[in-house]
């Protein structure tokens, strides 16, 4: 059962045109380490 007071962080990178075509690149890798390191803390 849930309780009422639960919080979720979310957590939002940006992919850029060229990710798109190319796959994952540095920089959402990158986007990814720091909001997640960003959200631990």
């Amino acid at each position: 059962m849930k309780q009422a007071n639960q919080k979720y962080t979310i957590l939002y990178g940006r992919l850029s045109q060229e990710d798109e075509r190319d796959g994952e690149s540095n920089s959402i890798q990158n986007q990814r380490l720091m909001l997640e390191k960003y959200a631990a803390r």
